[in-house]
């Protein structure tokens, strides 16, 4: 559990920039989450896969710890132009897992 507890420190960490973000995209990736789009299917000590459903789409994101700093991929087109809207929405739907345990 101590492992989960850090990648939770580390995702908290990475949460909080958001400010930086759109509130209008923090807050669709919030209401994706509450809908069921997103979903959290695997989570390791130091990594967690989370599918994302765009439009009829599946969008898969790997978030990863790599050196104790957090990491986000993402195999969407947008991937390259900084946080697309899918690694808000992983980050939100991890975040809400690992406080839910």
């Amino acid at each position: 559990m101590t492992t989960a507890r850090a990648l939770l420190l580390s995702l908290e960490s990475v949460l909080q920039p958001l400010a930086a973000i759109p509130v209008a995209q923090v807050r669709r990736a919030e209401e994706l989450c509450t809908s069921g789009g997103v979903t959290v299917t695997q989570v390791t000590p130091n990594s967690a896969d989370v599918q994302v459903r765009d439009a009829a789409q599946v969008r898969r994101v790997t978030v990863m710890m790599i050196a104790g700093r957090l990491t986000t991929l993402c195999d969407c087109p947008h991937r390259d132009e900084g946080p697309c809207p899918h690694r808000v929405a992983a980050l939100v739907a991890l975040r809400q897992h690992m406080t839910s345990r």
